[in-house]
Parts: structure tokens; sequence; C-alpha cells
């Protein structure tokens, strides 16, 4: 019965550690005015770096993250609200249409004759993205761009992810960050 209590008190207290290192693997906040903040859980090996908004417009940062040297790929997201209270602003069918147009842009330079658009949900968003590969990159240029339109509460996230091979273990983080995304209420 001792040995039972034991190993219980164990799982246990490896469960509630789990919980606490979960908690705090890095949530980051970026405030955007009037609407709260946009939180992201960036690996923390990555490297941030926040362009301000121009002055005097009511939207959020840009955020980029890399890898440390800033060689192997960078994550470009745009902090976009919702400035006429438009209910479609960010609807799955107005993110659909915009990343229809981006794949249209892109293509003609794009090694691919035709991507797929693919869905990313999580629980607290929905986007759309798609991968397309430069035919003629120039030396030190990124092969390879996936790009993603998502709605995160009232805002949209334009995003750009740039990297050097199609399904890298960047890339698949970068994805699975923004699956997480979430909004918090304005304080």
């Amino acid at each position: 019965m001792r040995r039972l209590a034991r190993r219980w008190f164990i799982v246990m207290f490896c469960f509630f550690a789990a919980i606490a290192l979960a908690a705090d693997e890095g949530v980051k906040e970026y405030e955007v005015p009037n609407h709260g903040s946009l939180k992201l859980a960036p690996p923390k090996t990555w490297k941030q770096a926040i362009r301000p908004a121009p002055p005097g417009l009511p939207v959020g940062p840009t955020v980029e993250f890399s890898d440390p040297a800033g060689k192997d790929f960078k994550v470009l997201i745009s902090i976009v609200p919702d400035f006429n209270g438009n209910p479609d602003f960010n609807s799955p069918a107005s993110l659909k249409a915009m990343v229809e147009k981006l794949k249209a842009h892109f293509l003609p330079g794009a090694k691919e004759k035709d991507v797929q658009i693919m869905e990313l949900k999580g629980p607290h968003m929905v986007g759309y993205y798609f991968m397309v590969t430069d035919k003629a990159p120039k030396p030190g240029e990124y092969e390879c761009m996936t790009t993603a339109a998502l709605g995160v509460g009232d805002l949209l996230l334009p995003v750009t992810i740039l990297h050097h091979a199609p399904d890298t273990p960047d890339r698949q983080a970068a994805l699975t960050m923004l699956k997480n995304a979430e909004q918090a209420a304005k304080k």
C-alpha cells in the first residue's frame, strides 16, 4: 500500500510539474490599441524583433521571429484589428478569398503550377495558407515561402514564413505557434 501511495504521489507530482512548465512556455503578448493583445508561444530558441505600428495608426506591431543567426527562416506576423466593426473582416470566407488572391499573385514566380490551400484551425483561430517555391532565388535568398491569412478574435494576421526547404521543423513550429494563437481581452 505504501509503495502504491508513493507511486501515486510521484505520478501526481510529475503531472502538476508538467502543467506548471507548460504554463511557462514563454507565452508573449503583443498589445493592439483598443483590441487587447495577441498571445503567441514561440519556441524559446527563436529570436524576436518587433516593428511598432506607424504613429497614429490603431494597429498592432509586426512581429518577426527567426533562428538565432537569422539565416534558416523568418516568420513575419502583422497584427491588424478590425477598424470598422465589419463582422466579415476576418471570417473564414474572407480569409480564404485573401489567400486565393495571394496565391494568384505568387504562382507566376513559383516552380509549382498550382498549390493547395490548406486550412489551419486552432482553439481560438482559423485561417488558410499555402507554400510556394521560388523559380529563381538569388544566392542567399529563401527558396520557399508559406503565406497565410489568419483570424484570431477580432484580429487579422497576415503571415509570411520564409524558409529554405519545403517542410522544415521551424516551419512546422511556426504553424503550431500560429494554431495556438489567441487574443486576450483589453485590460
